[in-house]
């Protein structure tokens, strides 16, 4: 089974194009699956259209969060209640593509607890992929791990991992250096990134800067990779694992 979670804030214009996307791709899968909304407080007519779409369809659920509570915890919101063997997450802006989801299934498929989406092609300002380029390299230089897009949201998750991200790191407001910690092994693959046709990013450059002091003053990479070495000393069945 497959969950899809999608945090969204002011998306009234994308989210019925959104839903329908995510079904078409879904459908011709054959497996079967739920759709995880998450309303991170919405000040539009985002919620009222997403509980109109699920009144359609019983796979889509909308989690509506009572204030605007920023991406991550809206993420943490829907991995709570997900129940899929294989977590998908995206933003619910238009910019990931949803037909590229069999290639992280792909890449699931070869043993990856996690996959990362690389927008190497991204539909972004310079300022933002300059900013992006020493994001990632920080971080790389910070966890360990060097990938080349850590901040985008389209992602696979291996239900093992999602296991440990809940009852090791619940709350972090960091999930892909989290991720980068606890992850026995991470694939990536290129994706497509489409422009926004709607509305405009949540993310200026301001809420960059500070979200990367944050994270630079408070993640704790040694803490998160000493807790992944003590679960799998406790779990050998996880350590080389396929299945």
């Amino acid at each position: 089974m497959l969950s899809l979670v999608i945090p969204v804030y002011n998306e009234e214009p994308n989210m019925a194009e959104v839903c329908s996307g995510l079904r078409t791709t879904l459908d011709s899968l054959c497996f079967p699956y739920e759709i995880i909304v998450v309303d991170d407080g919405s000040k539009d007519r985002t919620f009222s259209i997403l509980r109109g779409i699920q009144a359609n369809d019983s796979r889509i659920k909308v989690v509506r969060l009572a204030k605007n509570c920023g991406q991550a915890y809206a993420f943490w919101a829907g991995f709570d209640i997900s129940k899929g063997d294989v977590i998908i997450t995206m933003d619910g802006d238009l910019q990931n593509d949803p037909a590229d989801i069999p290639l992280f299934l792909k890449e699931i498929e070869k043993g990856f607890e996690a996959v990362n989406g690389w927008r190497h092609a991204r539909n972004d300002s310079c300022v933002r992929k300059s900013i992006s380029c020493l994001a990632n390299w920080f971080i790389g230089l910070k966890t360990g791990v060097k990938l080349h897009d850590y901040g985008c949201a389209f992602m696979a998750i291996r239900r093992s991992l999602m296991d440990r991200l809940l009852s090791r790191g619940r709350g972090c407001r960091f999930i892909k250096p989290l991720i980068a910690c606890l992850a026995q092994s991470i694939g990536e693959i290129r994706i497509r990134h489409h422009p926004r046709k709607h509305g405009n990013s949540k993310y200026s450059l301001l809420k960059i800067f500070k979200t990367g002091l944050h994270f630079a003053l408070s993640f704790k990479a040694r803490l998160f990779k000493r807790q992944a070495s003590r679960f799998i000393i406790e779990n050998p069945r996880y350590l080389g694992s396929k299945t």
